[in-house]
């Protein structure tokens, strides 16, 4: 009963890291595609705001 047990423990801890494993690749994603559009958005503010200073 006891290997049982831990059997089942172990499995569940397994599958605990693996989901974690993934929403950790998903986080770090998101991350990555936010701080792209992040330099983007920055980049074009940075040409607007010139444009109004050259006007």
């Amino acid at each position: 009963m006891q290997g049982i047990i831990s059997d089942l423990a172990r499995r569940s801890v397994t599958s605990g890291i693996s989901t974690t494993g993934s929403a950790t690749q998903e986080v770090l994603g998101s991350a990555t595609k936010l701080a792209s559009q992040s330099e983007v958005l920055r980049n074009e503010v940075d040409r607007f705001l010139a444009s109004i200073r050259a006007a």
